[in-house]
């Protein structure tokens, strides 16, 4: 059974419609891109799924459970967690306040599981005591990345993850996602470097003036001709 399945999502913003009618799933245990032109739906679906945008139309199920009528804080504790493009961390608190706020849902356990986050992010305990503004571009997408996983989600959502990084840190970036993933975390994200992210994904989806147009594996997406010169800007030789 999917963990993520929705099907014939439509939303969005103001009376005017970009999705029309997006079907996707996530099984558990996967890495899932989607990628497509710009403005043709991919974000509007992310935020469909965690409840910024509500569905107009469609199903969204999470573990078994629909969803698509819950508000948004009803969502997070399923174990869903989003990583938004930008603002995803509170730059005038530090680092060790951001995973704490991070973690603000949790009952019990918040200085194990700030440890164990730790474990898996060693520059951000470095810097524990420092204002999360005051980090580079690589450290603030690291710290977002942390704050999501206090909450031990099943699905980790996210939207263009190595937006505006440096070669370097685009690789750190694909690095943690896989270690986050091989922890046993699904993965669905958009992401601007789509053929490295597809190489990484399970399977990818193509969505296009806010329809699901293609799906298939990762890399075979990201190896046919056709996708490249539609969607990843390639030419022929």
């Amino acid at each position: 059974m999917p963990l993520l399945e929705a099907a014939g999502v439509r939303a969005g913003y103001g009376g005017a419609e970009i999705l029309h009618g997006v079907d996707l799933a996530v099984d558990p245990g996967e890495i899932v891109t989607i990628i497509g032109p710009n403005g043709s739906g991919k974000s509007t679906m992310m935020k469909a799924i965690v409840g910024i945008v509500p569905a107009a139309a469609g199903v969204i199920r999470f573990d078994g459970r629909s969803i698509e009528k819950l508000p948004a804080d009803r969502r997070i504790p399923l174990g869903l967690c989003y990583v938004p493009q930008t603002e995803n961390i509170f730059p005038t608190l530090a680092v060790a306040e951001n995973l704490e706020m991070g973690g603000f849902l949790r009952k019990s356990g918040l200085k194990s599981r700030a440890a164990e986050i730790y474990a898996m992010f060693p520059d951000l305990e470095e810097k524990r005591k420092a204002k999360a503004g005051s980090l580079s571009g690589g450290q603030r997408q690291m710290l977002a990345l942390a704050r999501a996983l206090m909450l031990d989600p099943k699905l980790l959502i996210l939207d263009e993850p190595s937006a505006g990084l440096s070669p370097a840190y685009v690789e750190v970036v694909f690095q943690k996602i896989r270690e986050i993933n091989a922890s046993g975390v699904a993965v669905l994200m958009v992401e601007q470097n789509a053929k490295w992210a597809l190489n990484l994904s399970d399977r990818g989806y193509v969505i296009a003036t806010g329809e699901t147009r293609m799906t298939g594996p990762g890399p075979e997406l990201a190896s046919d001709p056709q996708i490249g010169r539609l969607y990843l800007g390639e030419t022929d030789a």
